[in-house]
């Protein structure tokens, strides 16, 4: 048997579900994906934030030995994984820093560090854990550079976006996987991962470069980002997703898997085109209706304040909004957001591959992660004879999803695989897509 295959691991915690999802990776670091395992959860994780650690680690721990003892990875055991945050704490701060410079002396790369060191300082570390601190928009003697090294000036201004959460997210994480004895690689935020897919499986380089808006309508959190002249403008996580629109109906004393049942089935919908019937003893389905649109409405305006608190207004965004995750699902959803927000509203993701489509996060995290593990690095380890403890492994405080994929990458090849894999314009759709 070989003893010298590399695989790396990815783990997406969200409020509804865990995800494992284990690859094989090649000399280039090519990831093939090897195995994909869930469990449900149902309280443990609030808006991304992890409320039970002994539930959640019962969980993780079961994927982990799910993906061991799979037929193509046995006997290899893990020692490290990638882990996706989508938290309702995670958002973007724009810092800009300015600086009177030699005008004789070339822009250096210990200037720039220093820099980002100091754009780094205006983030509170005791509250909140940096993710990433990427550059922006550069000036030098106000005109715009994309390589500041190596020029001349008397005058730098560089912008530069952080991405954050509340350091008690990462703590809850580390004290699962301490557990499990298993090392945390890095950290990478799930919306920036769906950004970087493959041209036109989410974003398009087009969307990114004119102006375009990123939904993810999850479970208890929405995230919103914001692209213009390809940089990322803005992120922000909203504590409300879908569950919402279940737990409204479940005030109408109906039992939790009938109202998420009966979300889906009506949707959002005019009153005067509902047939009007008896759901439960004294509710109808036109009130079933009108909690729907209501609790849909409220989610569509916090969106689309999004736009407002960044100083963006819809005009410049002709690339429109990008919309993936369950709540999309829901019928009438984004063509309420098409019409309230006056944008254009398509569907990330590949329609006719619910498969895909359903774990498109946890595909996009293990897509960013085989680009940014180093080159002889494994998740997994063989294990020896007597020898107990699996070899350690360099923890890295945050993955760096800044820079462009390296290689193709395992959905750049899977798009490959696939004729018809690009989401659809409102209207283009099969309302059975939705039930």
């Amino acid at each position: 048997m070989e003893e010298n295959k590399r695989y790396i691991v990815a783990i997406e915690i969200a409020s509804s579900k865990i995800t494992g999802i284990a690859a094989l990776l090649d000399k280039n670091n090519e990831a093939d994906e090897i195995c994909h395992y869930e469990e449900k959860i149902d309280g443990p994780v609030i808006y991304g934030e992890i409320k039970n650690a002994d539930a959640v680690a019962s969980k993780v721990s079961s994927i982990l030995q799910k993906i061991e003892n799979n037929k193509n990875i046995s006997p290899y055991k893990i020692k490290s994984v990638y882990v996706g945050i989508n938290a309702r704490s995670l958002h973007s701060t724009t810092v800009t820093i300015e600086k009177d410079i030699n005008e004789n002396i070339p822009i250096d790369e210990k200037l720039m560090s220093q820099i980002e060191n100091e754009s780094r300082a205006k983030i509170n570390s005791e509250t909140d854990k940096i993710l990433i601190a990427r550059r922006g928009l550069c000036e030098i003697d106000g005109k715009e550079t994309t390589n500041p090294t190596g020029s001349l000036g008397s005058h730098i201004s560089v912008t530069t976006t952080i991405i954050t959460c509340r350091q008690k997210i990462c703590k809850y994480i580390e004290m699962v996987f301490e557990r499990l004895k298993v090392n945390v690689i890095g950290y990478i935020p799930t919306q920036l991962a769906l950004a970087k897919l493959p041209d036109n499986i989410v974003l398009t380089s087009e969307g990114r470069q004119l102006g375009c808006m990123l939904v993810d309508f999850g479970s208890d959190t929405t995230a919103v980002s914001i692209y213009k002249n390809d940089r990322l403008l803005y992120l922000n996580t909203i504590p409300m997703g879908s569950r919402n629109i279940t737990r409204d109906l479940m005030t109408l004393n109906i039992l939790p898997e009938n109202a998420e049942k009966i979300k889906y089935t009506y949707g959002i919908m005019k009153t005067e085109n509902v047939v009007k019937t008896e759901i439960v003893p004294g509710v109808s389905s036109t009130d079933v209706v009108n909690y729907i649109n209501a609790r849909a409405g409220e989610i569509i305006e916090n969106i689309r304040n999004q736009m407002t608190i960044a100083g963006i207004k819809p005009e410049e965004l002709p690339g429109g909004i990008r919309i993936i995750g369950q709540g999309a699902k829901l019928k009438g959803f984004n063509e309420m957001l098409e019409h309230n927000s006056k944008m254009t509203v398509h569907k990330g993701g590949w329609s006719n591959k619910d498969d895909y489509n359903d774990r498109i996060a946890s595909l996009a995290i293990l897509d960013t992660a085989s680009n940014l593990i180093k080159n002889g690095e494994s998740c997994m380890y063989m294990p020896l004879t007597n020898t107990p403890e699996p070899p350690t492994v360099e923890q890295h405080p945050a993955a760096d999803t800044s820079g462009e994929p390296k290689k193709k990458g395992f959905f750049g090849r899977l798009k490959d695989s696939i004729s018809k894999g690009i989401g659809t314009a409102i209207g283009e759709d099969d309302d059975e897509d939705y039930k």
